[in-house]
């Protein structure tokens, strides 16, 4: 969080924040603070983290009445030259936003090397 905002933390020090799904919010906190950890130290080293807060966030998510994906080219291309990409094309996500994104520019791609 602080390579967003130099504000965010102080001391040389850097923020980090962690996004729990599914029924591991419903665990105790030094439960999911440990089942974190473990996690983290696959890839970095957590010795030194603190714990610092918590946010419950109840239907991050807008209710969903289908999910869709793949993609296919015709959700995406909808006019020569006009691309469309967001989340609100497959399941309304940050990995949905990408995923789309990352599709438009396979698309361009493919019809780069013809």
């Amino acid at each position: 969080m602080d390579n967003i905002s130099k504000n965010y933390t102080s001391n040389q020090k850097h923020l980090i924040s962690i996004s729990v799904i599914k029924n591991r919010g419903q665990l105790p906190q030094e439960n999911m603070i440990e089942k974190i950890k473990l996690e983290m130290a696959e890839w970095f080293d957590v010795s030194d983290w603190d714990f610092l807060d918590s946010f419950k966030i109840n239907y991050l998510l807008p209710y969903q009445l289908s999910v869709k994906n793949p993609l296919a080219n015709s959700d995406i291309i909808k006019q020569e030259n006009s691309y469309n990409c967001g989340d609100y094309l497959c399941n309304r996500s940050t990995n949905s936003a990408i995923y789309s994104r990352k599709r438009v520019f396979e698309i361009i791609n493919n019809f780069n090397k013809n």
